[in-house]
């Protein structure tokens, strides 16, 4: 292994000369046989936590209470130094570099580099990458069980570098997937984050059987119908599309995650009508069920309200068609939702796309003539609120003209806005005052 960095040569290079183990263990090591620029680098020692800090006395403790009532793993000048590990719960700390690699999880995982570039690949990892197998290091079960989130960390391996499990790999993976239900949430909904960089990941989540543990209401499409307007075989196919299609055009995971749900609600939503599958009003069914998911899977407020918005509106019909007052209350529910009018783009992009009896677009051609842009942007620049505060008048400006407190200033407030959208008056207030002047009365009429 060549160029490892100065920063973490040096912190190798003080505990060997204080008579210490100094080993790059991990991904660094993976992503080197790959051609990739490793970003993190994780270094081992014999060394205890109190030695290390000994030696870094500005490292800083990191991990649970566990972790740091063993002081496990210390962060020196950015670079992770951790006491090895003699079993796979990460709770017992060890003194043997051979016994350390035997508790990692995958063999692409348990390669070790010295001070001066020489590997130990005990498990013949390197051989495995470059023959894209994936397998576990020693027993799958005993390395499942040690902690089953290992389960998705192998799917977003297999994800990320194309790799093929072996046949009793693949059979471990999928015969205790039900592990998942016993995790918390919170460490399930890192996984899933993670997993939304790689295109593959939801088509692998349900080639092993992940998705009825981890995201039920997405499982559920599988095998429904999608109906008389799609090509594809089922829900469960044109959400998958959509989210692979998003991954086209977007590098944000929380937008890619809010795609891959928007149809949800299509499986509480459906009926047979004529003989034909029908999903009406199957937006608003998504926009409940993302935030179940979303509050089970402990993600933040604000995550929740972007993605269910996205979910409750990427049904917003024909813009062309739209009136001023509807475009302009879905647009504010947007931006109060922090979703950005580009990102509803990505939505709908990718939604038309997974949608195999339309034609087949560029992003850009989709762009380029997307009413939806056009006219929130038309909105943004010719001064159309979005709200009543948007406008350039208010109740303490009505309050001055002599209308009385109270639910009048409301009354006249809505005609202003509704005013703007109809053409009788710009959002100016000179003009706004004016309008005031000549149609209200004090009344609100």
């Amino acid at each position: 292994m060549k160029n490892i960095p100065y920063k973490v040569k040096n912190i190798m290079s003080m505990l060997i000369k204080n008579g210490f183990d100094a080993y790059i263990i991990g991904g660094a090591v993976r992503d080197y046989y790959l051609n990739r620029r490793p970003h993190d680098y994780d270094i081992f020692t014999n060394a205890t936590g109190e030695q290390i800090l000994q030696l870094f006395p500005k490292g800083k403790i990191i991990g649970g209470e566990t972790r740091q009532a063993k002081i496990l793993t210390v962060i020196v000048d950015g670079i992770e130094v951790s006491q090895y590990r003699s079993n796979g719960n990460r709770t017992e700390t060890g003194n043997n570099l051979l016994a350390h690699l035997a508790t990692c999880d995958f063999n692409v995982n348990a390669m070790a580099c010295d001070i001066h570039g020489n590997i130990i690949d005990m498990y013949h990892a390197k051989n495995s990458l470059l023959n894209k197998r994936f397998e576990f290091v020693g027993k799958p079960k005993d390395r499942i069980n040690e902690d089953p989130l290992r389960l998705l960390r192998g799917v977003r391996l297999i994800c990320q570098f194309g790799l093929l499990p072996l046949k009793n790999t693949k059979l471990a993976l999928k015969e205790y997937g039900k592990l998942l239900l016993n995790l918390p949430q919170e460490r399930v909904r890192d996984e899933i984050m993670r997993l939304m960089k790689y295109p593959s990941s939801l088509i692998e989540l349900r080639s092993l059987g992940y998705l009825q543990y981890i995201l039920p209401e997405l499982h559920i499409l599988i095998g429904l119908d999608a109906g008389p307007h799609h090509k594809e075989k089922d829900c469960f196919e044109h959400s998958n599309y959509a989210f692979i299609n998003s991954c086209k055009v977007t590098n944000d995971p929380l937008l890619r995650f809010a795609i891959a749900l928007h149809d949800i609600g299509k499986a509480p939503s459906s009926k047979i009508i004529d003989g034909e599958i029908t999903f009406h009003n199957h937006q608003a069914h998504s926009e409940r069920l993302v935030i179940r998911l979303m509050k089970r899977l402990k993600f933040s407020k604000s995550e929740i309200i972007y993605c269910s918005t996205i979910a409750k509106q990427h049904m917003m019909g024909p813009v062309k068609k739209m009136r001023d007052s509807t475009f302009a209350k879905i647009s504010d529910s947007l931006n109060k939702a922090n979703v950005a009018p580009e990102d509803m783009i990505v939505c709908t992009y990718s939604d038309n796309q997974a949608n195999l009896s339309k034609p087949r677009l560029t992003f850009h051609s989709f762009l380029k003539e997307n009413p939806f842009l056009r006219k929130y942007y038309e909105f943004k620049y010719n001064r159309k609120p979005f709200n009543k505060s948007d406008m350039e008048i208010s109740g303490k400006d009505l309050l001055k003209l002599g209308f009385e407190k109270g639910p009048i200033i409301g009354i006249v407030l809505n005609k202003l806005f509704n005013a703007i959208h109809n053409g009788d008056v710009i959002n100016r207030k000179d003009r706004l005052l004016e309008y005031i002047q000549t149609n209200l009365t004090n009344t609100g009429d």
